[in-house]
């Protein structure tokens, strides 16, 4: 064959083939979307109208989910921290409350005794983890301050009621914001409680008193401490 007539028949060969080629190669997959991340939607909350109208959790009842913030804002589950231990579990109004800061003073006079019997303290109150930590700074209770900003644990407790509208402005008075303290868009306060708990989560003793100024006796608390499994001072 004529070599010029040879490379027009290859020169057309390669134009014929080339497309074909191409078609046949297999396509890339495509690349699928990465899933949506979907935040858990927590329970709705539970909060009374008023104070007298709370419906605390009763002995026997279990200690419920929640999650709070421990000091630095980290997230704290409360039923797992609280697991395996004795507790007695605090609900105050916050570090703005003197009648709140009286009761925390006596609790911490009384950790040595409490600790003998095997019972650690946790107090929760609605102030964010910055006003937790600016009250460490003021006063050593050498006990654990949670933050419930959120209100997820007073609800879960049945603890939580709506602060009204002439309470707020009596409160803003004496320069308390509440939304403030918190942090939150909402104005909910604790019934000041204590949760006597034993270390499988189950609530041994409830003390609540919708008078604010009104708190658990420490003879009172030695008298349940005393009825409960764990009354006796360890060995």
């Amino acid at each position: 064959m004529n070599p010029l007539r040879r490379s027009l028949s290859l020169l057309i060969l390669c134009l014929a083939t080339g497309p074909l080629a191409a078609d046949s190669a297999p396509e890339p997959a495509p690349v699928a979307d990465p899933a949506p991340v979907v935040e858990p939607t927590p329970a709705p909350l539970k909060v009374a109208a008023s104070a007298a109208e709370i419906a605390p959790l009763k002995p026997g009842a279990i200690v419920p989910e929640a999650t709070v913030l421990d000091l630095k804002g980290e997230p704290v589950e409360l039923q797992k921290h609280l697991a395996g231990r004795n507790t007695l579990v605090i609900f105050y109004r916050g570090g703005w409350c003197p009648y709140c800061n009286t009761h925390l003073a006596e609790l911490a006079g009384m950790r040595d005794e409490l600790e003998a019997k095997g019972i650690e303290i946790v107090a929760l109150s609605p102030d964010s983890p910055e006003h937790l930590a600016e009250a460490v700074g003021k006063r050593e209770y050498g006990f654990t301050l949670l933050s419930d900003k959120r209100s997820q644990a007073a609800s879960g407790f049945g603890v939580a009621f709506s602060v009204d509208d002439a309470t707020d402005a009596r409160l803003k008075g004496y320069g308390i914001d509440l939304t403030e303290r918190s942090g939150e868009q909402q104005r909910i306060l604790p019934v000041p409680a204590v949760f006597l708990i034993d270390s499988s989560l189950s609530i041994l003793f409830t003390h609540t008193n919708p008078d604010y100024t009104k708190r658990l006796s420490a003879d009172v608390l030695r008298e349940a401490i005393a009825a409960s499994p764990f009354g006796e001072t360890k060995d």
